[in-house]
């Protein structure tokens, strides 16, 4: 059990990483423009389910309101990775990575 959640720790590391190059990014320049992508950090299911990226409260936002402050400035679902439990019998995570431009 302990060799399998090594390269789920391994990925969910390099996700993390991700998402804080671009919140380091985005911080360099509020005239910038918006990035292509944004990776969206969902955890939980349900009503409780919360959504972190680059500007959410730090307790996390309310999933529907995150997808619809994005689909506000253009942005699309690009891809979802599968549901994985960061460890038994913790809450599900999802990445989301929205993109715009594209279609």
């Amino acid at each position: 059990p302990g060799a399998r959640r090594l390269p789920m720790l391994l990925c969910g590391v390099l996700g993390l990483a991700a998402v804080a190059v671009l919140l380091a990014r985005r911080g360099e320049a509020e005239a910038e423009p918006l990035p292509h992508m944004v990776y969206v950090s969902i955890t939980g299911e349900g009503p409780s389910a919360k959504a972190w990226y680059d500007g959410a409260a730090p307790t996390g936002v309310p999933v529907q309101a995150a997808l619809d402050t994005f689909a506000k400035q253009g942005y699309r679902l690009g891809q979802v990775s599968e549901a994985r439990a960061r460890e038994e019998g913790e809450s599900l995570v999802w990445l989301l990575i929205l993109e715009r431009g594209r279609r």
